[in-house]
């Protein structure tokens, strides 16, 4: 999957805290600007990710805005 991602066949995949903290490649793609974090699904925000939204903090905007719009 790692390579795919690479090779530009895959655009997106999901990790958790431990696999993408693990070491390389993720390290490097997050350093060079090669990949973005996009959400966290977690209860709260893990410390090293801290510009990161969490799915909860997204879901409690859309429904403040009250204006029926669609999530997606």
């Amino acid at each position: 999957m790692d390579l795919a991602v690479e090779k530009n066949e895959a655009q997106c995949r999901a990790f958790t805290h431990a696999a993408w903290f693990s070491g390389e490649p993720y390290r490097t793609w997050w350093k060079n600007g090669f990949v973005h974090v996009l959400i966290q699904t977690g209860r709260k925000r893990d410390e090293r990710l801290q510009q990161v939204p969490i799915l909860n903090e997204l879901m409690d905007e859309l429904k403040d805005r009250g204006d029926g719009a669609p999530l997606c």
